[in-house]
């Protein structure tokens, strides 16, 4: 696989590395060392998760102090060391500003005094932020916008336990079984029943004794495939060393472990809003065809009170003239209404 360095990919670029064997996006915020505020040690690329990793307490008492935080503490130990070896050894050690002993009476550190760290979170005033109350800590990122408003650059999407259930309808037709009126475009999942059906196994193994091995002791994802009495359940776990396949079980036996291509992984990480049909969306307007065509008639009684065309009419347009001018007949020699002399 090629590999490309990071220094020439853009801000905004995504890449992917992973996470405890499975691979997730990162987004460049930034390149380079921010301002003045930073050591020299922050002159590289920063790389922000995509995605929430999963939901933490910031301190389990009311201390606000991110140099002595549980958070801080955990970032740089168990969430570090989900990187691969040779990735966590690419991740600078760096002087980032902070609020010494946090809040109000906290003092603003920064350069050479600021908290040493491998991995932490992006403070306010880096994701744009500026709001004077809040403290000196940073300074905006080139990934994110200025100002106090809102900004979707700032939001981040938690899937981590996210469970989407399907089921025929009378008609037939699959529908979203916790949104059943929800517009549902069921190829999707009738593609996910395609590859469950042809799965095949590029290698089978014998389980060992630790699950963790395989990932799955703690599946990153499962399916569960129901028709009539029969009942059939897929649990994955991490990914090949070449993150093209998973590990997987079946039906909870646990004794022997299948190799099989991303294929249905990549099908059940479709978000249910990518699933909708925008036509049966859409359809829901035309109920509002009769409000929209009156607003639309004031606003131009409104606008235009003389007409869309003012003083003038269709007809004044050259192209009309053309067609619905009617052309003058030529004028005939009169005849002579005189009788022949007898």
């Amino acid at each position: 696989m090629a590999t490309v360095a990071l220094g020439t990919k853009a801000v905004g670029s995504k890449v992917q590395l992973k996470l405890g064997g499975v691979k997730k996006n990162f987004i460049i915020v930034h390149k380079g060392k921010p301002s003045s505020l930073y050591d020299d040690s922050c002159n590289g690329v920063w790389l922000l998760q995509e995605d929430i990793q999963e939901t933490r307490q910031w301190q389990s008492t009311n201390v606000n102090k991110l140099e002595s935080s549980e958070i801080q503490a955990y970032l740089n130990s168990t969430y570090l060391a989900l990187f691969d070896a040779n990735i966590q050894a690419q991740i600078k050690q760096v002087k980032i500003p902070y609020r010494q002993n946090g809040g109000s009476g906290g003092t603003d550190r920064s350069g050479a005094n600021g908290l040493s760290c491998k991995i932490f979170l992006l403070s306010a005033r880096e994701v744009g932020f500026s709001d004077t109350y809040i403290p000196n800590d940073g300074a905006k990122l080139d990934y994110f916008n200025s100002g106090n408003g809102t900004d979707t650059k700032r939001v981040a999407k938690y899937n981590g336990s996210a469970t989407l259930s399907f089921a025929l309808d009378e008609d037939g037709r699959w529908i979203w079984a916790d949104g059943p009126d929800f517009p549902l475009d069921d190829g999707t999942v009738t593609s996910i029943l395609e590859a469950l059906a042809s799965l095949k196994f590029q290698q089978v193994l014998p389980a060992g004794e630790d699950k963790s091995e395989y990932g799955l002791d703690t599946p990153s994802a499962t399916l569960t495939a129901a028709a009539g009495t029969g009942e059939q359940s897929l649990a994955f776990g991490k990914t090949t060393t070449d993150g093209d396949s998973y590990y997987m079980c079946m039906n909870g036996d646990e004794s022997t472990v299948y190799i099989v291509a991303d294929t249905l992984m990549k099908l059940m990480r479709t978000p249910i809003y990518d699933m909708c049909a925008l036509p049966e969306l859409l359809r829901a307007v035309g109920d509002w065809r009769l409000v929209m065509y009156g607003l639309a008639v004031i606003i131009i009684m409104i606008v235009r009170p003389r007409g869309l065309m003012g003083g003038k009419e269709i007809t004044d347009l050259k192209i009309f003239r053309a067609l619905f001018t009617a052309k003058k007949k030529p004028t005939l020699p009169a005849e002579d209404g005189g009788g022949a002399d007898s």
